[in-house]
């Protein structure tokens, strides 16, 4: 095996080493680890993040995965059965259900009224429940949070408050 860098020689400069040479200086013989590089897509935006992660040949793709997945989630990352979320998306797909309302500041239609309208929950799979209060009470369902406050927000006279205070 031939190294593409010798530092005692002048004029060379750094260059990459393959991923065999990387991966003999990395790996302890006693262990079943070795580096190997995963990428994450964010399925709504579809930024990638890659980066290099000791696995074991015992364990599956899927196994593997989670690894990268374990370390963005501490990162602000949302892994759901959704799919994979970067942190600006996160927000429209929490890993548990997530609890709001909705404040109407200035009744546009003349219907609700103003303050508290409806009692909201947005789903890990991104969906959104909606319960309106008064008179006539109802339910609806919305595939997405940008759909729901895009037609009951009335150009920021009602706004979401989130029940919890993160993200």
């Amino acid at each position: 095996m031939t190294i593409p860098y010798q530092p005692d020689e002048p004029g060379n400069a750094p260059a990459p080493l393959p991923p065999a040479i990387v991966s003999a200086i990395l790996r302890d013989p006693d262990s079943p680890l070795y580096p190997s590089q995963i990428g994450v897509f964010c399925d709504d935006c579809g930024t990638e993040v890659s980066g290099d992660y000791m696995v074991s040949t015992e364990q599956t793709s899927a196994e593997r995965l989670e690894v990268a997945r374990a370390h963005l989630r501490t990162q602000g990352w949302v892994s759901t059965a959704a799919g994979d979320f970067c942190p600006p998306c996160s927000v429209s797909h929490p890993s548990e259900p997530r609890l709001f309302h909705l404040q109407r500041d200035h009744d546009v239609s003349g219907v609700s009224g103003t303050g508290r309208v409806a009692n909201g929950v947005l789903w890990p799979d991104g969906t959104v429940s909606l319960r309106w209060i008064g008179e006539r009470p109802s339910t609806v369902h919305w595939d997405r949070l940008a759909d729901a406050e895009h037609v009951h927000g009335h150009g920021g006279a009602t706004r979401i408050v989130w029940a919890d205070e993160q993200p």
